[in-house]
């Protein structure tokens, strides 16, 4: 079986259902102003990354003490 790999968000793989829902919203009439657009799924990996990213860019602000 798969190792799952510990830096998980969730802790686990995904599952079937877990990609319903992006595949159904482009389809859907909620949609219907959305175009050109990526969703990932991916356990938060993005978010994780321009977060990460974000707070190393802050953290070389000089501030005022």
């Amino acid at each position: 079986w798969l190792a799952i790999p510990q830096d998980l968000l969730l802790s686990r793989m995904a599952r079937p259902y877990d990609m319903s829902g992006p595949f159904v919203f482009p389809a859907s009439a909620a949609a219907s102003y959305v175009t050109a657009v990526n969703i990932p799924v991916d356990d938060g990996y993005t978010a994780r990354q321009i977060f990460t990213d974000a707070t190393a860019h802050w953290q070389t602000i000089p501030r005022d003490e």
